[in-house]
């Protein structure tokens, strides 16, 4: 996607959220901290969550990174990066 219509989307996108978080503060007015004793727990158990799925992604990285043989330099890996031919190069 070209750089314009991104920062365009982009834009209207917060906007909206923007607006629809100012409503949404403004309609709870007072009752704010009664929301607030609700949501805390959930916030709890969301963090929770994303808590465990980053350890056992960590886990799962090093095992696979312990099965690489010895030596091997991954650095220099073509592997998931793109390649791009230059005028002296012969493709």
């Amino acid at each position: 996607m070209n750089l314009a219509p991104f920062l365009a989307y982009t834009a209207i996108g917060a906007t909206i959220w923007t607006a629809q978080l100012a409503y949404l503060g403004y309609l709870l007015g007072s009752s704010f901290r009664q929301v607030g004793d609700y949501l805390d727990p959930a916030s709890w158990v969301v963090s929770s969550i994303i808590a465990v799925i980053y350890v056992v992604r960590v886990i799962r990285f090093k095992g696979r990174a312990s099965l690489r043989p010895e030596g091997r330099d991954i650095t220099n890996s073509s592997i998931g990066r793109r390649t791009f031919a230059t005028d002296g190069d012969k493709v």
